[in-house]
């Protein structure tokens, strides 16, 4: 057991190290190359100028100002005002031999910078609303010729937007191969930096976004992506040079974003844990909007107050609750990845303490811009990636069963298959045993009982030869009969007329009655197999010798057709005498009607004085 505390305790603090890691070095990044790098030995830094509040455009035409010292805040300057100029005067041995350059690490929120009346170059054109170059810093080449020995008068023009927000901090002066690459490595991490991490959450939460519009139902994936586009939104004040609109309402954008991404982050962490906090989730929608709506109204001149000290302070307060749901879902499930984001998320709450502090002019220095953005997006991306793990593994266990699923459906079609080839076999052996049994019943009722009626005439003595070739002629006739029930007829019932009426054809010969064969086509006849096709022949053979031996007739008419019902029927039609039913209503005409019976069919028997009509239809299942 200690053994296993020990190696749990080992692995515990190697994640914790690891999970460290990815912040701890953002923050390191941030905090030690954006804003205390070390700059070159030959630069030359300013940290002392004069300043004088105008909005003055021309450089020759502003007088010195009050001396300052750099980094200088407009804050408590009164009256209020969004322009200004800082001058020194640079008192040169040497004019440098080679190129230099100015490097202005922060401004709020444009600058231009003069040489000697000589524009440098500006962050942007002076306008209203301002450009935005206060989380960027500025670069400007000095040509050769413009600095020489002697005095040399540097100066910056400052517009801020609004008034009372301006910041000017130390400006550095040194040859452009030593002092260039300070800036594109803080332009880098200020700007390019923060422009990667807001492509990358938007890519991220547009690739969330697409997974809840195919399943609305997992509500997780859709507060993600409103979590992403609500930081995307809030960080891209620190990029957008040009705003579309004015300055106070952007800001107010700006703070609203920040506000919902707070309200979006907290219901999205209670669906990925699972949490069903209604009562929470309403209250934070009521303050979000309450706060929108004052972010909107407040007039101008409390604004920012507002904005700094009412809701940026509830946002602190409302922050530490999802930082209590990680530490509690780690608390309790002991997951490295719930490690990171807590660590991760106690980092968001120190630096988004510290921005504020600053942001309050309370602790620091308001221009020298924030850091949250360099935290926050680490749990945004491990959450995403805890998303998109979970959608992986879940659609690899999705694979796993469908190959489990398969592999059990393969089995049983090979199972179901062999049942039904087993199955086959005993329904062929049952037909052929049914079949077997039909024959041998059929031979022992039919060419059978001939047999024994013609071996007991042979036998009497007193049968001559006529009779007992008659009889053997019977068992013949019959014998063929059970023959030709045995071809395939493919249910068609003009074929197997048509297969008996050579037949008819010798028996009628000699008799004097002529033959009237109107065989219509039918539809075919379902099921019509030997032991239907046996019934029919001997309804028909029995038919027709009862209208040779007794009818005395001259015609014999065989037809098929339709009835009104659309069922098959075969017409048996004599014109002799007819009969007297109750005289011969024998054997003969029992074991007729008990044959159409056996296969479904109804036999009719019409007698007069002007012929016999035998009429057999076959039940008939399928339109014609």
């Amino acid at each position: 057991m200690g053994s296993q505390q020990a190696e749990l305790a080992s692995r515990t603090g190697i994640v914790l190290l690891l999970a460290l890691s990815i912040p701890l070095a953002l923050g390191w990044l941030a905090l030690n190359y954006s804003y205390a790098q070390r700059l070159p030995q030959t630069q030359l830094a300013i940290t002392a100028m004069q300043v004088v509040f105008s909005d003055q455009p021309d450089p020759y035409s502003v007088p010195l100002g009050l001396p300052v010292t750099l980094p200088h805040d407009w804050s408590r300057q009164t009256p209020a005002a969004d322009m200004a100029w800082y001058s020194v005067v640079l008192d040169l041995d040497v004019p440098p031999n080679r190129l230099w350059g100015i490097y202005l690490p922060t401004v709020n929120m444009n600058a231009a910078v003069y040489l000697n009346g000589e524009l440098l170059g500006e962050g942007g054109a002076f306008s209203t609303p301002a450009p935005r170059m206060w989380h960027r810093p500025l670069y400007f080449s000095i040509p050769n010729g413009i600095l020489h020995s002697g005095d040399n008068l540097l100066q910056v023009r400052l517009q801020t937007d609004p008034a009372l927000r301006g910041w000017l901090g130390p400006l550095h002066l040194g040859p452009a191969s030593d002092l260039r690459p300070v800036f594109e490595q803080d332009y880098f991490l200020r700007n390019t930096l923060v422009k990667l991490i807001i492509s990358g959450l938007l890519l991220t939460g547009f690739a969330i976004g697409q997974l809840w519009l195919q399943r609305p139902q997992d509500s997780v994936y859709g507060w993600y992506a409103l979590t992403c586009l609500c930081w995307a939104v809030h960080s891209s004040n620190l990029i957008v040079q040009t705003i579309p609109f004015a300055t106070r309402y952007w800001d107010a954008m700006i703070y609203m974003a920040l506000g919902w991404f707070a309200i979006f982050l907290i219901v999205f962490i209670h669906r990925y844990l699972n949490l069903h906090r209604t009562r929470i989730e309403r209250g934070l929608f009521v303050f979000g909007i309450c706060g929108s709506i004052g972010l909107l109204i407040v007039p101008e001149p409390l604004f920012y107050p507002f904005a700094v000290f009412i809701w940026d302070s509830s946002l602190l307060a409302v922050g530490l609750y999802p930082s209590m749901l990680i530490i509690w879902a780690f608390w309790h499930r002991r997951r490295w990845m719930d490690l990171l984001l807590m660590i991760s998320g106690l980092i968001i709450m120190v630096l988004a303490l510290r921005d504020w502090l600053a942001m309050s002019g309370i602790v620091g220095q308001r221009g020298e811009g924030v850091f949250l953005q360099y935290a926050a997006p680490v749990p945004l991306f491990c959450f995403g990636w805890i998303l998109m793990t979970d959608l992986v593994t879940a659609r690899r266990e999705v694979e796993q069963l469908n190959r489990v699923l398969e592999q059990r459906i393969a089995d049983k079609t090979l199972e179901l298959e062999a049942n039904y080839q087993r199955l086959r076999k005993l329904e062929r052996d049952r037909l052929l045993a049914e079949e077997r049994q039909r024959i041998m019943r059929d031979m022992h009722d039919g060419v059978g009982g001939h047999l024994v009626a013609t071996l007991a005439l042979a036998e009497s003595g007193t049968a001559n030869q006529a009779d007992i070739v008659r009889a053997l002629h019977d068992g013949l006739d019959d014998l063929r009969l059970m023959i030709d029930s045995l071809d395939p007829v493919d249910d068609d019932l003009g074929l197997l007329l048509g297969m008996y009426r050579d037949r008819l054809d010798r028996k009628l010969a000699g008799t004097g009655i002529e033959l009237n064969w109107q065989i219509d086509n039918v539809p075919p006849l379902p099921d019509f197999g030997p032991t239907k096709v046996l019934q029919v022949l001997r309804i028909l053979q029995e038919a027709v010798s009862n209208a040779i031996k007794y009818s005395g007739a001259h015609t014999l008419t065989i037809r098929t057709g339709l009835d009104t019902q659309q069922r098959a029927y075969l017409e048996i039609t004599d014109d002799g005498g007819g009969f007297a039913p109750a005289r011969h209503s024998g054997r003969g005409l029992d074991n007729m009607r008990w044959r159409a019976q056996s296969i479904g069919g109804v036999l009719t028997i019409d007698s007069s004085d002007t012929g016999v009509c035998v009429r057999l239809c076959l039940p008939q299942t399928s339109p014609p």
